[in-house]
């Protein structure tokens, strides 16, 4: 009797400790899964355009409830080469945008009044920024042009009252228009350095 009260208790565990093992799967792929789902939800927001040297995103339809956005560096086998004028206009709730390394244009307007904006990159790949592109980021703190960009618009970072920028190019380049920066302050390439990946003055 002992033993095959021993062997009942012994299976009773067995089966026990396969459950919780199942559950604990089913909860690892359940959050893949929720993983994977939000992924392809966001990457459903944006909509593009074909050209000959690749595509631009033309739009990122606005959630309040997504708050970071990385740009896709390619779409159906094709570099994305360019955000659009409005693209990202008046997303309110967007805090972070990251930009590929495929991007070489920030059309007029892309990025204006993200209000909520606190971090975007401009990759070394970008040459052009477009007129009003960031205008009114009021968040946003900081910024970093690099020394591929040679071209920016009236008023790119109009109204950005708490920015500082720091350019990778040791003085303005003649492409870049007049009123570009609406005085925010402005740090060259020799006025400051990277330290542990931050820009910080000399």
């Amino acid at each position: 009797m002992k033993v095959i009260r021993f062997i009942i208790s012994l299976f009773t565990i067995i089966s026990l400790f396969g459950c919780s093992n199942n559950g604990t799967q089913e909860d690892n792929s359940s959050d893949s899964n929720n993983q994977e789902s939000s992924e392809n939800s966001v990457q459903s927001m944006f909509s593009y355009y074909l050209t000959d040297e690749g595509y631009v995103l033309r739009k990122f339809d606005n959630n309040d409830n997504i708050k970071v956005v990385e740009i896709p560096s390619m779409y159906e086998g094709k570099p994305v080469v360019a955000i659009a004028a409005y693209a990202f206009a008046f997303c309110n709730s967007l805090t972070k945008i990251t930009i590929p390394n495929s991007v070489t244009s920030i059309e007029g307007y892309a990025f204006c009044e993200c209000s909520s904006l606190e971090s975007i990159n401009i990759p070394n790949s970008v040459t052009n920024i477009g007129y009003f592109a960031f205008l009114d980021c009021v968040s946003l703190e900081s910024i970093i042009i690099p020394s591929s960009v040679t071209s920016i618009g009236y008023y790119a970072f109009g109204d950005c009252n708490s920015l500082t920028i720091y350019c990778e190019s040791a003085s303005e380049p003649e492409g870049w228009y007049d009123v570009w920066n609406d005085d925010r302050p402005v740090y060259w390439g020799d006025e400051w350095h990277y330290e542990n990946g931050v820009p910080t003055l000399n």
